[in-house]
């Protein structure tokens, strides 16, 4: 009788142990599943009219140690006004990683002649880190195409490196 509580108490501690390792998504990740209306708010804060059925897919993945979130999507926007778009759009991020307690941990980026613009945020909040990228870039046919990325990953020494640089 003595061993099988011993047993089951030990069970127990291996079961408390394991689901504290578990990672715990950010106020930020879980708030943020998708970024449909910031988007919609920025084209009319620019401007441009309300659009509806913007093609486009989110996909996700979790484990036990990380959680990963993309949104692809075409909107109807001018290129001349994707610069503007993405530095609203860059600073929403911020604004909801602040907002969601999350402490800014660097940011890399680069952009092009032609409007194509890459951003990587990246965040921690207690034991974990993340980082949102964004990418906007010409779909063709008027549109612009917005790719969003979102990942967390917990644990101690665990984090994600940000480096600009050229890539032969």
């Amino acid at each position: 009788m003595l061993l099988m509580l011993a047993a089951g108490a030990m069970i127990g501690w291996a079961t408390v142990l394991y689901r504290s390792q578990q990672l715990k998504p950010t106020p930020f990740f879980v708030n943020n599943e998708n970024w449909r209306n910031d988007v919609l708010q920025i084209i009319q804060d620019l401007g441009e009219p309300p659009f509806k059925d913007a093609p486009g897919t989110i996909m996700h993945s979790e484990g036990a140690g990380s959680v990963q979130r993309t949104f692809v999507f075409r909107i109807p926007l001018p290129s001349a006004k994707r610069g503007e778009f993405f530095s609203a759009l860059k600073a929403r991020v911020r604004e909801k990683m602040k907002k969601e307690g999350c402490s800014n941990t660097g940011e890399s980026g680069s952009g092009s002649s032609l409007g194509n613009d890459v951003s990587v945020l990246g965040y921690s909040r207690g034991m974990v880190s993340g980082t949102a990228q964004i990418c906007v870039m010409d779909a063709g046919d008027g549109e612009t195409a917005v790719i969003m990325t979102m990942q967390e990953v917990q644990g101690m020494g665990q984090g994600f490196g940000l480096e600009n640089g050229r890539f032969p």
